[in-house]
């Protein structure tokens, strides 16, 4: 990851000329809700965090208990565009379409009335879900012991894209 883009907080030479987000080392701009790690709220309510790490692991955080039902706000059976109207609404000046929007595109999901509980699915899972891809790997008619044998490849898939997840964001 680029050096430049982690400095956040106390290491910017001139705070006011930079957003809220960097002010406070809070990449997704959480509202302060007594998150782990916060050291404080600024004068608008939104979380301040120590470093880019923590605050980033933070709006991660958000976002899987989003995608699995333990947030009182969010559901996994909202869309992406319904995450975004509540996140960054527009009453708060913030355009939710074009959030999510580019979050469809820079992820790569396929629109914005993708359910939050599929940013959480693997690879694997995706496909069939959404590609009829048990179809094709289940061609014919296939024992349970033979379907668990091929999950277990599907556990070796989600642990390569989560590796592959932490390598990517370290070298952004």
């Amino acid at each position: 990851m680029n050096k430049e883009f982690n400095i956040c907080g106390s290491q910017l030479k001139n705070p006011k000329q930079h957003s809220r987000s960097k002010k406070n080392c809070n990449p997704g701009n959480l509202k302060y809700a007594n998150q782990k790690g916060t050291i404080g709220k600024d004068d608008k309510n939104f979380a301040i965090f120590p470093n880019y790490q923590i605050g980033f692991d933070a709006l991660i955080h958000q976002l899987e208990i989003a995608a699995n039902g333990q947030s009182k706000i969010y559901k996994p059976k909202d869309t992406i565009l319904n995450f975004f109207q509540k996140f960054a609404p527009i009453v708060d000046k913030n355009n939710p379409i074009e959030y999510a929007k580019f979050v469809v595109n820079e992820v790569g999901l396929n629109s914005i009335n993708d359910k939050l509980e599929d940013i959480l699915l693997t690879e694997f899972d995706w496909a069939k879900k959404y590609n009829n891809a048990e179809s094709i790997i289940y061609p014919t008619p296939v024992s349970e012991e033979k379907k668990n044998e091929i999950e277990k490849f599907n556990y070796i898939a989600y642990i390569f894209k989560k590796l592959w997840s932490l390598i990517f964001k370290d070298n952004q």
